[in-house]
């Protein structure tokens, strides 16, 4: 029989890995954004 308390603990470092994860992809994300926004930024001058 598991415990309630492993499922506890598994269920706890699973939901660290997802926000984990999440706060990765975002930060990649406003990095593109970032990289996109200077590369239109740096074309419109030339």
């Amino acid at each position: 029989m598991i415990d309630k308390e492993f499922l506890d603990n598994i269920f706890i470092i699973l939901k660290q890995d997802v926000e984990y994860d999440n706060k990765r992809a975002w930060d990649n994300i406003k990095v593109n954004l970032v990289e996109k926004i200077q590369l239109i930024y740096i074309n419109s001058f030339f």
